[in-house]
């Protein structure tokens, strides 16, 4: 990147570069992103009265500290879905977890709740009747 500093101000042009890896919002598989950021971020270090543009950050303690810029734009980054490309990993999507699992339709219809086991029984001998 590049810095240029005035009397007033300090300019801060600079790319931010890397990969995140994401869940797969269809199958919860790790997914790859890279990403590229280009910004250009200013620093003013007076607070001036009619300073209203939300761009410009105000320099406390005659430190300016990229960190908190930097990571917002990474933030700002992050899609809001994204999806694995190949099929077989699609496939990976766990079935099962702590208090629940993926079954069929069939596997849903025959299932009965064992709560309401005693009630299924009052209704078969309504029907035999």
């Amino acid at each position: 990147g590049r810095a240029e500093f005035r009397s007033k101000q300090a300019a801060f042009d600079f790319t931010i570069s890397g990969e995140m890896i994401l869940p797969c919002s269809r199958t919860l598989v790790d997914v790859r992103y890279p990403f590229s950021i280009s910004t250009k971020e200013l620093f003013i270090f007076h607070k001036t009265e009619e300073l209203e543009d939300e761009d410009v950050h105000i320099v406390e303690d005659d430190l300016i500290d990229l960190t908190p810029v930097v990571k917002e734009e990474i933030l700002l980054e992050i899609p809001m879905q994204i999806f694995c490309e190949s099929v077989q990993k699609e496939e990976g999507a766990p079935q099962e977890g702590k208090d629940w699992q993926v079954i069929t339709e069939d596997d849903r219809k025959n299932r009965i709740d064992p709560r309401l086991a005693g009630l299924e029984k009052l209704l078969k001998q309504d029907d035999e009747s």
